[in-house]
């Protein structure tokens, strides 16, 4: 006598949840002083991909006359700004290195503004 077997398959379900991300709105920076005792107002701008509060912190590099790293917290606004400093010879180059955040992923493919800005001593 033939018997028949039948067998369950279990299914899953898969659900995305979107990626609150973080990318680079604005990055400049802008001397300030004389030409040969100056410093650079750095300034960012976080976009996000989601509501949220933007509480991050920014790693910037720098190198040129001489070299040199900072971080910048932004508040829930996702901008900051710090002065850094100070140089004697032009041009500086900074660059944004890391973005870092609690639940949040920074998406440089997202980036409105490039990561890299080079400033000139004043009268340079």
């Amino acid at each position: 006598v033939p018997t028949t077997t039948t067998t369950s398959v279990p299914t899953t379900t898969t659900t995305s949840v979107p990626t609150q991300g973080l990318y680079v709105v604005d990055f400049g920076g802008r001397a300030q002083g004389d030409e040969d005792d100056w410093s650079v107002l750095l300034s960012v701008e976080l976009g996000a991909t989601v509501n949220g509060s933007l509480r991050a912190r920014v790693d910037v590099s720098w190198s040129g006359d001489g070299s040199g790293s900072a971080a910048l917290a932004t508040g829930g606004s996702g901008k900051a700004s710090a002065v850094v400093g100070p140089f004697e010879d032009g041009p500086v180059v900074f660059t944004i290195t890391d973005i870092q955040s609690a639940g949040w992923v920074y998406l440089p493919e997202l980036n409105r503004a490039t990561t890299q800005v080079t400033v000139s001593a004043p009268d340079d």
